[in-house]
């Protein structure tokens, strides 16, 4: 509690935030001096007393705050009047206080002048430190832990602490607040009527030792609700209670009166919460609070009864001296109808009047929320939504999972909720397989699939379900109700059609997208194979499927497979991965080695509580994976919108008129050809061997001196093949492995070569003096390759600057031992300043040069990725696994390539570092970026990357033209086009991903309060019954409404927190405004927090491409120019438009 504030201090905000600074005090004559001063002052008169406060730091650093109640003003008063309220840490003063250790009164009094302490930085324990301080405890802990195994503090003069009775047999409970009190046998009797199941010990006299409250005459009456009966019926002497403490022998007594509630001795034992183990003669029950914390134990953990049972018998008798108990059972079975019980409790099974017999197929399963649901959670007119269709489809995922096995037991069991919840009606599901006729399914698909292979394998022996196929939502996780199936034989059609089918009875959609890793094969003569199946269990003729591969499970099939089924490609996917299935599949498996154990009709019965408890986990994570999902999907909106306007620039009008016509044509008929069909290449390894040869012909004639007289451009273009050649040279030096005969012919080739460069160099420095005379002092003298003396010639008598006889004696001067590959041609982009200034032209010359150097060596390095990612692909498909001898040959090609790759990424370094020095605010540097080894990549993603996300590097995003130059015709081929739609398809699965997550927001709130209406109908739907019963039906009826709108009312606010700072609007979202409050993201805030999120966007994407923000601004804001690409936007503007419920639909 804080103290009383100063009434002669008032406070005012200060811009610290949670700092609040106090006004300077009026000025008084009774300002009482601060102790620094009142020894040189004289003392004033007495005044009333008043409080001052004090903030200082503690020795942990925590600034603290202290009240003082001031007297008369001397010291010995003050001092004896001083009172400390609390000592609390202060957060309403300011940094400067705080480090000061006095409050803003304070200061200003006196003219001591106060020392600023340094502020403490609080250090935080680690783990080890606690554990540290703890372990040095040990030994007073231990004695702590022995001291309740006595008596206590009453071990001097043990009695009754409640009558005190003295020299009596004493008792304590353990489970009561206080369990260390000592009560006689008659006391903890009395006290435990309504608490018959605590755990006692009796003091023997040397020790604690069990006892039970039964052996001390407590009984419990059954039927009045803990009041006397009139007619009591002994129950049996044995009678057993398992609770979460342990196992109890309880005496009852059950109700024989005329007046009682129920003569059943069962429903006795359920209104008391104990689940009775039989029905006719009931002598043991397990508490609803044991069967129900085992229930969330093992849906959570996964645990299995058999661990849970014996934890309770240790619990009651750990190490086994006492009599055996043996209900290992019975605790089955009461489980099993427990769960059973309160399925049918949570599906309002109870509150219709044909109570469990009318429990519909798949009603106790819980349904996905966000999934669509006719004239539950759509609108009206959801099927006149045109363009935005997508917006109301149902996605759902189909596998299989063969761990999921079940023994052949020959057990006798029976099915408690046959085809009521997630599984299929076994019955139907068994007489359909009975009718199938085996038939072998060809297998079209390239890639050898694990489910086409085990399509027909035999079933695992001594095993009667070989797997389980499941159906499930694919956007949100949730299975679908009657979509478990099991599996005898592999993964056979016959299974998965009968298990999709009874998944998708009862839907009335426009539209179903399936993924499916065997979807390419199994999709084919689905309609045909549907034939066969009862009219109910047939899909609506209005209900178009789709069918899709997941994302992951797209890299091991064919190229066919990757363009027919590719679900990135697919107009209305989304951002739906279709893996997500086997996020439940490592859920689920903990619990093989259980399950496989039971008999069919158990092992469905678990597996239909797990499932539905993992439904029922994924509806109350909405409220985050949604908001999540939706900061996400806003920022990948932009990124990749920007992303596919720059690529739009690097192409010509025409070239991009001819693909967005191919596409568009595509997207409409299927059959057309595929804009993201790229064809193999037919170019053999011999025809690339040719090509490599020519190139290096080329090279040599290139090589060759030129002695005709340059020009500007020929002088600087010289240059540059001398810079290559250096390089070259550099790379290409004689490797120390080899053998000495081919080392010193490798050396003397070598030095040859170096000898023509510098003879070269010596040539062209005769033109270089002629346009840079001002370069001749930094010259020196030529290089001696072999670092050997020469005769030098005469020296002529003139040494002018710039005159023949001063050029003659730097060339003909006495050589150094210099290395010509490391010789500067001081080239103006390598001058010093003073010297490059006196030469303008030669200068903006050598500028122009170097960028459409950099251009040529950017279209190289473009051209060198093709080759080689066409080589990766070639050796994947026809060079691996056929010997080392053909590897190694790829493998040496291959690294040909990677060599001349790394030469055109160091020439475009080399030219983009002179552009620096030359022009460094020039336009170029809106293309031309640091290149970075990680940008060296593509055209294509890589097979583990994923496709959503995938970013081509910006060397593919430069324009080909800026330089003047052109590139080939195979750099505008079929793969840069595919590259262009599926930046295009990127750019339109986030969007529609986007829209989505806002209309499934919707859809959640809507189902909720659909839900929440049920509820409060069926409350009063039963007339007939027990008064009692009826009450508590309709008490669970309101309680289960409350809670839907508590949690939708959790969803819309942390929805909100996200969807109010983009500035994103909905209709829905007026009614929880007044649960938000105004303080925590009001509407006033919405254009500025749109803002300040969309300033952050333009900032990372200049911070990751290296730009100016007023250059990626004016991109995001440009509408393509003349790019003659599409508008990110066309798609989704419109009258349609006000479907999606959101005004921000342009803001992206």
């Amino acid at each position: 509690m804080k103290g009383t504030p100063n009434p002669n201090t008032s406070t005012q905000k200060t811009k610290r935030s949670g700092f609040r600074k106090p006004a300077p005090p009026p000025p008084t004559p009774s300002a009482v001096p601060t102790p620094a001063s009142s020894s040189s002052q004289p003392i004033q008169p007495p005044v009333q007393p008043s409080m001052v406060t004090e903030v200082y730091r503690d020795s942990d650093g925590q600034v603290r705050r202290k009240k003082r109640i001031i007297g008369d003003g001397s010291a010995h008063q003050e001092a004896s009047a001083t009172t400390t309220q609390e000592l609390t840490p202060v957060d309403d003063v300011s940094g400067d206080q705080q480090a000061s250790g006095v409050t803003g009164q304070e200061s200003k009094q006196g003219d001591a002048k106060v020392e600023p302490k340094a502020k403490k930085k609080r250090i935080r324990k680690s783990n080890k430190t606690k554990l540290e301080e703890w372990l040095c405890l040990r030994d007073t802990m231990l004695d702590e832990f022995l001291r309740h195994d006595g008596l206590g503090s009453a071990h001097d003069l043990p009695d009754c602490q409640n009558c005190g009775l003295f020299d009596c047999e004493l008792f304590r409970c353990l489970e009561c607040g206080h369990g260390s009190a000592l009560r006689c046998g008659s006391c903890l009797v009395r006290d435990h009527k309504m608490s018959p199941l605590h755990r006692i010990e009796k003091w023997n006299g040397c020790f604690f030792e069990k006892a039970g409250l039964s052996e001390l005459g407590l009984r419990v009456q059954l039927g009045h609700d803990g009041l006397p009966c009139s007619l009591p019926q002994e129950g049996p002497a044995d009678f057993l209670v398992f609770d979460l403490n342990g196992v109890h022998h309880v005496n009852v007594d059950f109700c024989g009166c005329p007046h009682s509630q129920t003569t059943q001795r069962w429903q006795q034992l359920l209104r008391t919460k104990w689940f009775p183990s039989t029905i006719l003669r009931p002598k043991t029950a397990f508490t609803f609070d044991c069967l129900d914390t085992f229930h969330k134990l093992t849906l959570q953990g996964k645990g299995n009864i058999y661990d849970f049972y014996h934890t309770i018998l240790h619990k009651h008798d750990c190490a086994n001296i006492h009599r055996t108990i043996y209900r290992y059972p019975e605790f089955q079975r009461a489980f099993r109808l427990w769960r059973n019980i309160m399925a049918l409790k949570r599906a309002g099974r109870g509150h219709d009047p044909s109570g469990v017999q009318g429990t519909a197929q798949g009603e106790l399963a819980p349904e996905c929320p966000a999934c669509p649901h006719p004239g539950k959670n759509l609108p009206d007119d959801w099927m006149t939504a045109g363009a935005f269709l997508f917006l109301y489809t149902l996605f759902i995922a189909i596998d299989a999972n063969f761990k999921l096995k079940a023994k052949d037991r020959k057990l006798d069991d029976i099915e408690t909720m046959e085809g009521q919840s997630l599984f299929v009606n076994e019955t139907e599901y068994q007489k359909f397989l009975s009718t199938y006729v085996e038939q072998k399914e060809i297998n079209t698909c390239e890639s050898e699939h694990n489910a086409i292979v085990k399509a027909s394998t035999s079933a695992t022996p001594g095993y009667a379900i070989s797997g389980k196929g499941m159906v499930m939502c694919s956007r949100h996780l949730l299975i679908r109700k009657n979509g478990v199936g099991d599996l005898q034989k592999g993964e056979r059609y016959c299974n998965m059609d009968f298990i999709v089918l009874s998944a998708l009875m009862g839907v009335s959609l426009c539209q179903v997208f399936i993924t499916y890793d065997i979807a390419c094969q199994w999709s084919k003569n689905l309609s045909k194979r549907m034939e066969s199946f009862p009219p109910e269990m047939k899909v609506n003729q209005n209900t178009k499927l789709r069918f899709a591969i997941p994302k992951w499970h797209i890299n091991g099939h064919g190229q066919l497979c990757r363009e027919c089924f590719n679900i990135l490609y697919m107009d209305g996917a989304a951002e739906t991965c279709g893996e997500e299935i086997e996020i439940s599949w490592s859920h689920i498996n903990a619990l093989v080695p259980c399950i496989r154990e039971m008999g069919h009709a158990a092992h469905h019965d678990t597996l239909n509580d797990h499932l539905g408890g993992w439904n029922f986990r994924r509806i109350v994570r909405f409220r985050m994976h949604f908001a999540r999902r939706l900061k996400e999907a806003s920022l990948m909106c932009v990124r990749h919108a920007y992303i596919y306007k720059r690529m739009c620039k690097t192409f010509s009008a025409p070239v991009l008129e001819k693909w967005e016509a191919m596409t568009m044509k595509w997207e409409a008929d299927s059959s057309a050809p595929n804009p993201f069909h790229v064809p193999e290449t037919t170019s053999t390894l011999n025809d690339v061997r040719l090509a490599l040869a020519k190139e290096d012909a080329a090279e040599a004639v290139k090589g060759a001196a030129n002695s005709a007289p340059l020009t500007l451009t020929s002088f600087l273009t010289t240059a540059f093949d001398f810079e290559d050649r250096q390089y070259t040279l550099k790379l290409k030096k004689p490797a120390v492995k080899l053998t000495k005969s081919k080392v010193t012919k490798a050396m003397a080739d070598h030095q040859e070569k170096e000898t023509r460069l510098l003879m070269d160099i010596q040539t062209w420095r005769q033109t270089q003096l002629l346009y840079m005379p001002d370069v001749l002092s930094l010259l020196t003298p030529p290089v001696s390759i072999e670092s050997q003396s020469t005769t030098p010639a005469p020296t002529p008598t003139s040494t002018a600057p710039g005159s023949d006889r001063a050029q003659s004696k730097v060339l003909q001067s006495e050589p150094e031992p210099v290395d010509v590959l490391s010789m500067s041609l001081h080239l103006p982009s390598s001058l010093p300043p003073s010297l490059r200034s006196k030469l303008p032209a030669i200068s903006r010359k050598e500028a122009r040069l170097r960028e459409a150097q950099a251009d040529d060596a950017l279209r190289g390095i473009r051209r060198q990725r093709r080759v080689m990612q066409g080589l990766g692909i070639f050796k994947k498909l026809n060079v691996s696994g056929t010997g080392n001898r053909a590897n190694t040959r790829m493998t040496t090609l291959y690294n040909q390539f990677a060599e001349k790759l790394a030469r055109f990424a160091t020439e475009y370094r080399r030219a983009r570092a002179a552009l620096l020095v030359l022009d460094p605010n020039g336009k170029w540097k809106e293309r031309l970026k640091e290149l970075r080894e990680e940008d060296i990549r593509g055209p294509a993603k890589d097979d583990d990357e994923n496709a959503s996300r995938y970013e081509p590097s910006w060397i593919w995003l430069v324009s080909n033209t800026q330089s003047g130059g052109s590139e080939d015709d195979g750099s505008l081929n079929d793969s840069i086009r595919a590259e262009w739609v599926k930046s295009r398809a990127r750019m339109k699965r986030w969007k529609e991903e986007w829209l989505l997550l806002q209309e499934e927001m919707r859809r959640v709130l809507a189902w909720f309060e659909y839900r929440a209406s049920q509820w409060e109908k069926v409350a009063n739907l039963r007339t007939a019954g027990d008064a009692s019963v009826l009450n508590g039906v309709m008490a669970y009826a309101h309680k289960q409404a409350y809670i839907c709108r508590r949690m939708a009312n959790r969803c819309a606010v942390d929805w909100m927190g996200v969807l109010i700072p983009l500035g994103i609007k909905h209709p829905w979202m007026e009614s929880f405004y007044p649960m938000v409050g105004p303080g925590q993201f009001g509407m006033s805030r919405m254009g500025n927090a749109l803002e300040v999120y969309e300033d952050w966007v333009k900032e990372s994407l200049a911070s990751e491409d290296g730009r100016d923000v007023d250059v990626v601004d004016k991109e995001l804001d440009d509408n393509g120019g003349d790019n003659g690409g599409e508008d990110s936007d066309s798609e989704f503007q419109g009258d349609d438009v006000d479907k999606c419920e959101s005004d921000s639909d342009d803001g992206w």
